[in-house]
């Protein structure tokens, strides 16, 4: 990176860091205040009658740093011992001396001798502290922090605090400033490359950029490792969500079997159990289907084995469906044959002569 090809960046005026100027892609704000807030705990219970459920909520308060002012006027125990003990005070409304959090990136820089745009400059890490700026009056520089008492609304007592504020500034690291860029070359920038419109490649970009030193094998590594981990990740997740669909399809029985005295709650979370583990069978069979679906054209070694776990597995439900149900009517068929009236039934009496 080129520090003499990126835009001097500041604050807006009318705040006490006015006055900063930062050489640097980027310049990142971090303001905070010592805030009261409140915590909200939410406790769910079921009721012993009925397979309804009571939820039971806890209001606790405590004193934190938060980018953003915390409404006190909308608590709602401030009449409890809690908020007395930890707070006893309304959150003082934002100071306009005190800038707002944010990130602020420069248009354009050079890496080397090609020049990179905002989408790219965005991507360069601002994690050093910017050193070379005074206190402002009325404040003092603490480890990466510019702290001031100025609002504090009172130092003793459980309010004590409440008021505080304090201001981080980063910007790039220019101590290492190499970095590799991936994209395509356009008269000197680097621009996003575009894979033609082939079928299932359509519309698929390369833009990237590391910092340090990276060889094209590196970085394509990088690349293919990240973008299976997030393959993965969405694969478990509409696994998940397939697997609770089918459980809550089960619910209306647990409600059912929760309306029974003395045992119906503990009935109630067997058949919730139950449901859970045998309904983990149709939803590993629809997420492989789902996958194998889009895998039959692209890599059918993968995908027709992925589409024949799916169909064997839903054919055998469908199969045992079928058999439960025909079992059914002719145990049904049985019972009725075994209460058929007598009236029905012909008695057919043969004498016998005596010798």
């Amino acid at each position: 990176l080129d520090p003499d090809s990126v835009t001097l960046l500041s604050l807006p005026a009318g705040t006490d860091f006015s006055t900063l100027s930062v050489q640097g892609t980027g310049l990142k704000v971090t303001a905070e205040m010592y805030q009261c807030e409140e915590t909200v705990t939410s406790k769910t219970q079921k009721n012993a009658v009925g397979g309804g459920t009571t939820t039971v909520k806890t209001y606790t308060y405590s004193k934190a740093w938060k980018s953003y002012r915390v409404d006190s006027g909308s608590f709602r125990k401030k009449d409890s011992d809690d908020f007395r003990k930890n707070c006893n005070t309304e959150n003082p409304p934002w100071p306009s001396a005190v800038p707002e959090s944010g990130t602020k990136y420069g248009k354009t820089a050079k890496v080397g001798s090609f020049t990179i745009e905002n989408e790219l400059v965005q991507k360069v890490p601002l994690d050093a502290d910017v050193n070379n700026f005074s206190a402002p009056l009325n404040w003092t520089k603490s480890s990466s922090y510019y702290e001031s008492s100025k609002w504090e609304v009172s130092s003793t007592g459980a309010a004590a605090g409440i008021g505080q504020v304090r201001v981080q500034l980063r910007t790039n690291d220019w101590s290492e400033p190499t970095a590799t860029v991936l994209g395509k070359n356009t008269k000197g920038t680097i621009n996003k490359w575009t894979a033609d419109d082939s079928w299932g490649c359509s519309g698929f970009t390369l833009h990237d950029l590391r910092m340090g030193v990276k060889d094209k094998d590196t970085l394509f590594e990088e690349l293919e490792g990240e973008s299976t981990f997030t393959t993965w990740a969405v694969r478990l997740l509409g696994f998940l969500v397939l697997w609770c669909a089918f459980s809550l399809c089960a619910a209306p029985l647990e409600v059912v079997a929760d309306c029974i005295p003395f045992v119906g709650p503990y009935l109630g979370d067997a058949i919730e159990a139950i449901a859970c583990v045998v309904c983990c069978c149709p939803a590993c069979a629809c997420c492989l289907g789902v996958a194998g679906l889009v895998w039959v054209a692209m890599r059918p070694m993968i995908g027709i084995p992925l589409m024949l776990i799916f169909i064997c597995t839903m054919g055998g439900m469908i199969a045992l469906k079928c058999y439960s149900k025909r079992k059914k009517e002719e145990e049904k068929k049985e019972e009725e044959k075994k209460e058929k009236p007598l009236e029905d039934v012909v008695v057919m009496g043969i004498p016998v002569e005596k010798e």
